[in-house]
């Protein structure tokens, strides 16, 4: 009997893995280069003929264009807010040379015109070129809406007035990757309806075997303390509560904890704990974070209130309360400059006992346990 349970689940684990899709989403915002309306997201997944289904949905354009360019460019650095340090398109898989869709001389990126009606893209196409997998993948990189059609050739593509990060979407398998050797990653972070005030940046760089992670973040009171985390997903279309970027990157199923606990979720930083002045900053080597190209495409959090670690009735996120700013983890330009903190940074946590315990969307035992239960039933209905 044991025998066909165990076969059964690697069953379903291999029917899992072979139904999984590749699926990868950006949040399309306005850049500081006018049309301050738009908003909206393009969703990326893969076909089953290997193809990618580019859907667009982008509303709050203000423009007597009808049709606007769109185009996959190769950085997903939103630091500078007029679009700039996303760089030229991706040539990635495809030609130097910019072309339009359906030519195959063309960017990888060069994803051609899309029509717009009263003011809102709202328009599916299926691509080749695209890729979510391998050294070529667009996952992590940066898409701009550009103020004019696409010209189909050498001529300029027009202003830079929306863009967003490809991050990872909130599926339960998803089999996206990032497969090229980044050396630098950055994610712009912007406040939820619970701090609407917070901003800042994230910075990620390998350092030996581990991977540096600097961050300053404004909007917080002085003093106070915060859990900062990288998420699973990259998906960031939940503006009011964040919620979209799922739980912590846990790939290993570990419990959660604070650094230096080796066993840790790897995507568990601890907490922001320095000022200097209105400015906390936040610098740690992680050992467990792994290489930059698995968290490109994932999110950030700054959450509400400190990270408790594995205090006695603390919860899976360390009980950090509410999403206070979140972004997207994107590929940035080697040449990007880190900065470095103005102060010097304690990182000396210790985790705390909870008083209540705060859902930040975690599995608990009672869930993982009801999942384990149900796959069984299901495994033994199958044999």
């Amino acid at each position: 009997m044991l025998t066909k349970f165990v076969g059964a689940l690697f069953f379903l684990w291999l029917l899992q893995a072979a139904c999984a899709q590749r699926s990868a989403i950006a949040y399309i915002q306005a850049t500081s280069n006018g049309n301050s309306g738009i908003s909206g997201s393009i969703t990326f997944t893969e076909t089953s003929a290997g193809n990618v289904a580019v859907a667009v949905d982008i509303s709050g354009i203000n423009t007597a264009e009808a049709s606007l360019g769109i185009h996959v460019h190769t950085y997903g650095d939103q630091t500078d807010m007029s679009g700039a340090a996303f760089g030229p398109h991706w040539v990635g898989a495809g030609s130097s040379t910019h072309g339009c869709p359906p030519t195959a001389v063309r960017h990888e990126g060069d994803l051609g015109s899309w029509t717009v009606t009263n003011g809102r893209i709202s328009q599916t196409k299926v691509l080749d070129l695209l890729t979510l997998s391998g050294s070529t993948s667009i996952v992590g990189r940066g898409v701009i809406l550009h103020d004019i059609a696409d010209p189909c050739d050498s001529s300029s593509t027009g202003a830079r007035i929306g863009y967003g990060v490809i991050g990872y979407t909130q599926a339960a398998t998803n089999n996206a990757a990032q497969g090229e050797n980044v050396s630098k990653l950055v994610c712009r972070l912007q406040g939820t309806d619970n701090c609407p005030n917070c901003a800042g940046e994230v910075y990620f760089q390998e350092v030996g075997s581990s991977v540096r992670v600097t961050a300053q973040v404004r909007g917080l009171s002085a003093g106070t303390v915060h859990g900062i985390h990288v998420h699973q997903y990259g998906d960031v279309t939940d503006r009011d509560a964040g919620t979209s970027l799922g739980g912590h990157w846990n790939p290993d199923g570990n419990s959660h904890n604070l650094p230096p606990a080796s066993n840790r979720h790897r995507g568990d930083l601890g907490n922001i704990q320095n000022y200097d002045g209105n400015v906390a900053w936040y610098r740690m080597d992680s050992s467990v974070l792994g290489s930059l190209s698995t968290i490109a495409g994932r999110g950030v959090v700054v959450h509400q209130t400190n990270d408790h670690g594995d205090g006695n009735g603390c919860d899976q996120a360390g009980s950090s309360g509410s999403r206070y700013a979140i972004c997207t983890i994107g590929i940035a330009d080697a040449a990007l400059t880190i900065p470095t903190p103005t102060i010097s940074i304690n990182n000396d946590f210790n985790s705390q006992d909870c008083t209540a315990v705060v859902d930040d969307n975690e599995s608990s035992p009672s869930t993982t346990l009801a999942l384990t239960m149900a796959l069984a039933a299901v495994a033994f209905l199958l044999f």
